[in-house]
């Protein structure tokens, strides 16, 4: 009967750890595209055009200068940049 108790806590802690791993790891790939800079582009007309239009386009800029390792927002005609799509 002393066993019932912990065992059961036991293999209730090791249901909620593996649904927790589950939805952990659910997420979906940023798919990616490379784009070439045309003059005139900006990061921020870049973000408006292939990011989420119900994001703030601040992030998706964020995540072209992360991803593409920019230390500055200036980009360059000719210059290819992998850009997260929207899903």
């Amino acid at each position: 009967m002393r066993w019932r108790y912990p065992f059961f806590v036991l293999v209730l802690a090791l249901v909620f750890i593996a649904i927790f791993t589950i939805f952990a790891h659910s997420e979906e790939p940023v798919r990616l595209a490379t784009v070439t800079v045309r003059s005139g582009d900006t990061l921020w007309s870049l973000a408006r055009e292939y990011g989420d239009p119900e994001t703030d386009p601040r992030n998706t800029v964020y995540d072209i200068r992360q991803i593409n390792n920019l230390e500055s927002p200036q980009i360059y005609p000719g210059q290819k940049l992998q850009i997260p799509l929207s899903n």
